[in-house]
């Protein structure tokens, strides 16, 4: 989601310095140019970060047996490691299973849900506004969503759900931080980590490569063994 913001961004600032350079604008042309190559190295350094904090789980996945531990390495299915390692009851007060695979899949349904309905509220509000635009092209987007209360009953919609799904996103990773950190002993820090991670990413990413230096404590005698519901 923020990959895709930046790359946007970056788009827009490089057309616009460009456009000011045809012009003749050689100082708005070098400003924007500056912004996009700024932007540029933050896109950069936030694809190394998703990928160095994808590495600690396909070694603890390796460790532990999994199967297909591989996909440790992979952004964003790295989060399946991370879900299923624990071998403790996922437990969200309302909702306990000890099939931390669902809570996975449940998981991974919400983020699909959660991005298509981005993209799509973009669609939505760019193609009416475009076609009400061509109308009226001095009109702008504050004076066309009032005229059009469908439109923005949608987008109310969309904006509701759309905090929900990251409402719900967040809890998750919460959780499984939770237990990540009471697998591997740092239950010191099981609280304070994970609610500090929902605004810095980076606490986790130290913590797993503090995981790799740690015996784990898978349950069992110290193997790995996922729960299923079939368990008593």
């Amino acid at each position: 989601m923020i990959a895709k913001f930046l790359c946007g961004v970056m788009f827009v600032l490089f057309v616009m310095a460009v456009i000011t350079g045809i012009l003749g604008i050689w100082w708005y042309s070098v400003l924007f140019l500056t912004l996009a190559l700024i932007i540029d190295v933050a896109y950069v350094l936030l694809v190394l970060s998703t990928i160095i904090s994808a590495i600690p789980y396909f070694i603890l996945g390796k460790r532990a047996g999994f199967k297909y531990y591989g996909i440790g390495l992979i952004p964003g299915l790295h989060n399946y490691i991370a879900f299923t390692l624990p071998h403790r009851k996922y437990d969200l007060g309302i909702f306990r299973t000890k099939n931390r695979k669902i809570i996975f899949w449940v998981w991974f349904v919400i983020d699909v849900l959660l991005y298509l309905s981005m993209d799509l509220m973009n669609i939505i509000i760019a193609s009416s506004y475009n076609y009400k635009n061509s109308y009226y092209p001095e009109r702008g987007l504050v004076d066309y969503l009032p005229e059009n209360p469908i439109v923005l009953a949608i987008i109310l919609f969309y904006v509701v759900f759309i905090l929900c799904m990251l409402f719900l996103r967040t809890i998750f990773h919460w959780r499984k931080n939770y237990d990540l950190l009471k697998t591997y002993g740092f239950d010191n820090h099981a609280i304070w980590a994970p609610t500090a991670n929902i605004f810095c990413p980076l606490v986790m990413i130290i913590f797993s490569y503090k995981f790799i230096t740690h015996e784990p404590d898978y349950g069992y005698g110290g193997y790995y063994m996922p729960y299923t519901d079939a368990e008593t």
